[in-house]
């Protein structure tokens, strides 16, 4: 996708969700629950073997981009060409339980690049497996964390909000937390891992509105499906994903033609580690281009990962660039 130049900053976001997991719907509930660190408290070597893998992906569904308003003539619109949003935190909580981490971070996502099978993989992290029936959504409200940009891109995707030729536009500032309901819960196996697809609707769900005091609320809409459901539906072979940044934490395989080529990722991001099948991944380094092998991947290496994900959940790579 191409961007141009020119902006509006969001001092906040409202999630509106409604839920799809499995191709079934269900409402949404507020609740002043904290959520726990990690596995809820619960010391993970109690679990034993009933522990699974969850990951959690978010990607915008391909439709019309929606158009604001404007706040000196409300027949003249301006098209909308990002929406950057900045989520800290995606808990999950089976029923009389307490709340799972399954992503922290601080990295804002530009959702209108993510259509089609493009996605954003936000976390791959153990949680103890179960029914899960609940997901809670929570977004940075500071200000600047959350902007719009009309017919222009921003410069810096790590900072898109703090371009200093912004033109601002006051919106509203909503609670930072929302939560969802699973109707039916998500089962998330022992030993396996299921993907949680956040899914932005944009044309269908986000309305800028306009209050009459100088100031907007944006309330988007994300429904939310199980992977391989989701890829069903869309007759997709796997998702690919926005590049990964992070740290070796650990390399097997290489020169062993009876296993796969692995290596594990610790997500620069806050995502934690994610195992990757780099089989058969063109491997390089950054700065000059220089092909490499297996071989040169080093624990504690920095590396930009481009991967895909197929439908049963394997992470594959196609490119791994080494920094130096």
């Amino acid at each position: 996708m191409s961007f141009k130049s020119g902006l509006s900053i969001l001092t906040g976001i409202i999630l509106a969700l409604s839920l799809t997991a499995c191709g079934s719907g269900g409402p949404s509930s507020s609740k002043d629950d904290n959520p726990e660190e990690g596995l809820g408290g619960i010391d993970s070597t109690e679990l034993g073997n009933n522990l699974g893998k969850v990951g959690i992906l978010l990607k915008d569904s391909p439709s019309d981009v929606p158009r604001p308003p404007s706040s000196e003539d409300q027949s003249t619109v301006e098209n909308i060409s990002q929406i950057w949003v900045t989520v800290n935190k995606v808990s999950l909580k089976m029923e009389d339980e307490e709340w799972f981490t399954v992503f922290e971070g601080t990295r804002p996502h530009e959702l209108l690049s993510l259509q089609d099978n493009y996605a954003t993989l936000l976390s791959v992290t153990t949680v103890p497996a179960g029914n899960y029936v609940e997901a809670r959504v929570e977004i940075d409200p500071a200000e600047g964390k959350n902007c719009l940009y009309i017919d222009g891109a921003a410069d810096d995707w790590l900072n898109p909000c703090a371009d200093g030729e912004a033109k601002l536009l006051e919106v509203e500032v909503p609670p930072d937390k929302i939560d969802i309901i699973f109707d039916p819960p998500i089962y998330l196996g022992p030993d396996t891992t299921e993907y949680i697809v956040l899914d932005l609707l944009p044309a269908e769900s986000i309305h800028l509105i306009y209050t009459g005091n100088g100031r907007y609320i944006l309330r988007p809409e994300i429904h939310t499906y199980t992977m391989p459901a989701f890829m069903e539906e869309n007759r997709w072979p796997d998702m690919k994903v926005d590049k990964l940044e992070g740290t070796i934490t650990g390399v097997s395989g290489c020169g062993d033609d009876n296993i796969p080529d692995t290596m594990l990722l610790s997500h620069k991001y806050g995502g934690g580690e994610i195992s990757i099948d780099i089989t058969g991944a063109t491997i390089s380094y950054e700065e000059t281009g220089e092909a490499a092998t297996c071989g040169a991947l080093q624990i504690g290496q920095e590396v930009e990962v481009n991967v895909s994900i197929s439908s049963e959940g394997r992470v594959v790579a196609e490119a791994v660039e080494i920094e130096i």
